[in-house]
């Protein structure tokens, strides 16, 4: 019987369940959109909790119409953002306690990882995974409520990561959202402003240059910038246009920053503001000298469980493992 390797995620923005084979191949794959009100910029962790323990149980259900259960080896699953113990959110306990009840009834062993190491995967598992190994890559991760550069490296199947330069208040992911929304677009908005921005025929302008302070940027200025664009009547495709421009020269600019600094083998984008068509134009198309760029399939930069089931299949350990072991014991006590 060929083993199959599953994979949960419950993001704030999305339910995702994936299934790897014995071959690292998905078999099989479902998303669902968290629905957010109009005019919103996002959810609450117990609105998305909710959704995800009303979506899950029938993706399980269609899920098992393809795939028997008692093929599934193992449960990899997402229980915190970050491989940190301070990283924590509680939307993520949902695919917990969905994968808890699978394995009390099946048997299969659990695998512990984390959202952010799931994106990471996701981008590379089309890739060489050889290629990743032994050397440091360049983790960049733009999603609706991250901006961070991290250094990765995988020595001995074991991951580390270590965060080089992250944004000071919003994400490129939250400024891309309240501008989408303040211009009338659905929650969340960059899939229809990258649409809307590629009908523009204008030139636009760079006037945004990170400063870096403590590791860190400010991005927040720029939304006031944009919005006044907005407002003095500026076509919204020429404000989308921009807005992807600037980001995508701060992309050009922080990274060769780093590379004054560190030597990485790969540049890896991950989080679905990475799947912007004019960012993976832009910064691929750029030389970053013995550095490789990496993008995923765009299914894969979005919220997805791939890189989970793909971690999963793997056998992905972790260097430290502080956060798995605070993460079990901080469960029990719950249960007490």
């Amino acid at each position: 019987m060929d083993k199959m390797y599953l994979g949960i995620d419950t993001s704030n923005y999305t339910s995702s369940i994936a299934v790897v084979d014995s071959h690292g191949n998905i078999v099989y794959r479902e998303e669902i959109l968290l629905d957010v009100r109009n005019n919103n910029c996002g959810l609450r962790q117990s609105d998305a909790y909710y959704q995800h323990t009303f979506n899950l149980p029938m993706m399980i259900e269609s899920m098992s119409d393809r795939i028997e259960l008692s093929e599934i080896a193992s449960i990899g699953i997402s229980v915190k953002p970050r491989p940190y113990i301070s990283s924590y959110m509680p939307v993520f306990m949902a695919a917990y306690n969905t994968a808890s009840v699978i394995s009390s009834l099946q048997g299969n062993d659990l695998r512990y990882y984390t959202h952010q190491d799931g994106h990471f995967f996701a981008s590379i598992m089309d890739s060489n995974i050889e290629s990743f190994r032994g050397c440091n890559n360049l983790c960049i991760h733009l999603s609706g409520g991250t901006t961070e550069f991290i250094k990765y490296r995988i020595d001995d199947n074991k991951i580390s990561s270590e965060i080089l330069l992250s944004s000071l208040d919003i994400s490129f992911g939250q400024l891309i959202d309240r501008i989408g929304v303040a211009s009338k677009l659905s929650f969340p908005c960059g899939k229809e402003m990258d649409r809307i921005s590629s009908e523009c025929r204008e030139d636009v302008k760079t006037f945004f240059k990170p400063t870096i302070r403590n590791k860190g940027i400010n991005i927040s200025g720029l939304e006031n910038k944009f919005k006044k664009m907005i407002k003095d009547g500026n076509d919204v495709s020429l404000v989308y246009k921009s807005i992807f421009h600037n980001i995508s020269e701060a992309l050009v600019y922080l990274i060769h920053e780093l590379l004054e600094n560190y030597e990485f083998e790969n540049i890896v984008f991950v989080g679905g503001v990475s799947s912007n068509s004019v960012i993976m134009e832009k910064v691929g198309s750029h030389d970053f000298g013995k550095s490789k760029i990496i993008f995923g399939k765009k299914e894969n930069l979005r919220d997805n469980a791939a890189g989970i089931a793909y971690m999963n299949y793997l056998g992905v350990e972790y260097c430290d493992t502080r956060w798995q072991k605070d993460f079990k014991e901080n469960y029990r006590r719950s249960k007490e």
